[in-house]
């Protein structure tokens, strides 16, 4: 099988469960990787899924607000997996400037499919 990943991604939007969060775009650290069905060598890209389709799927999301990254991360495999034969898929989404005191690093979840 073979795996697509998007990884380390910086994408700016507007998530989270606080008013403030909604209103000022914010830094998220994205990463999504998918595992396709093929087994066969890959020699065509109409065999594999292309990175940059993938990105706009993230890019989609990402310019609507959630209150959950779990919704929006669920909301992004959803799509992927409507567009492509896919066996897994997994997207992390850390917050990089979460609104919690004193916290110095990030937050965030992990969804797999």
């Amino acid at each position: 099988m073979y795996q697509i990943h998007l990884k380390d991604i910086t994408i700016y939007g507007k998530h989270g469960v606080y008013e403030q969060e909604l209103l000022l775009s914010a830094p998220f650290l994205v990463n999504v990787t998918v595992t396709l069905n093929q087994t066969k060598a890959i020699t065509d890209l109409a065999e594999s899924i292309n990175y940059e389709t993938l990105f706009e799927i993230v890019q989609v999301h990402f310019n609507k607000s959630y209150t959950l990254l779990e919704t929006l991360a669920a909301d992004i495999a959803i799509e992927i997996k409507a567009k492509f034969e896919v066996a897994k898929i997994e997207i992390s989404i850390y917050k990089q400037n979460a609104m919690i005191p004193n916290l110095n690093g990030k937050v965030g979840i992990t969804y797999t499919s």
